[in-house]
């Protein structure tokens, strides 16, 4: 899928909620899943652990895109541009520490656009500023950091989820269907892209975070 064809504006970022128990005598597990946009219902959790009965624990819980986020990522090339745009948007809306929407991977950038287009309209919405601390790689998936001191602390939240949820399985470097790889450190890449690093480090590292060429 070509750039041109992806509307960050019209990205559903909606997720659903699953939590999940287990019995880890037996290793049984059961998952509650929430649907697109509720939030959990911690009652509802608390009785079915009395229902199931002795033994039972809380889990984990997790976050999945209601809609997913089509598959693919800009050229290379166009990235350090599309990334210092995005960084020119946040900063014309007063949003605080927009230079870290410039150390996403090239696959991710899609995710970076949809981000950018809320954060600016929240911005534009509510009389306060909102704060990026930290936008990053962690464990393979994307992490986003962001703040308000007033009413959109909720809304950020969904949306920093949102984000984490559409970076996982997706390659840091073509934004197509990937897995988590250990090099070093956690990172996601697709089988073809896998291979090529194992035998060019370098270039897959330059593809995923490719440097603006100085026209100098």
């Amino acid at each position: 899928m070509s750039n041109s064809s992806f509307n960050p504006a019209e990205t559903d970022i909606r997720t659903s909620e699953t939590w999940s128990a287990q019995h880890p005598e037996s290793g049984a597990c059961i998952e509650l899943a929430f649907g697109p946009g509720a939030p959990r219902n911690p009652n509802l959790q608390t009785r079915l652990l009395e229902t199931l009965g002795a033994g039972w624990r809380e889990h984990r819980s997790w976050h999945r895109p209601a809609t997913p986020l089509p598959f693919g990522a800009p050229s290379a090339r166009d990235v350090p541009g599309i990334l210092a745009a995005l960084e020119r948007r946040l900063e014309a809306a007063g949003v605080d520490g927009a230079n870290d929407i410039t150390c996403l991977p090239t696959g991710w950038v899609w995710i970076g656009e949809v981000l950018t287009h809320h954060l600016c309209r929240l911005a534009g919405a509510i009389d306060e500023v909102i704060y990026i601390d930290d936008i990053k790689e962690k464990f393979g998936s994307l992490r986003v950091y962001v703040c308000c001191d007033g009413d959109a602390r909720a809304e950020l939240q969904a949306l920093a989820a949102w984000a984490e949820s559409a970076s996982e399985g997706r390659c840091m470097v073509t934004g197509r269907p990937g897995r988590i790889r250990s090099a070093g450190w956690a990172f996601c890449l697709s089988d073809r892209l896998a291979a090529l690093h194992g035998r060019d480090p370098q270039l897959v590292m330059e593809l995923m975070y490719p440097k603006a060429i100085d026209p100098t």
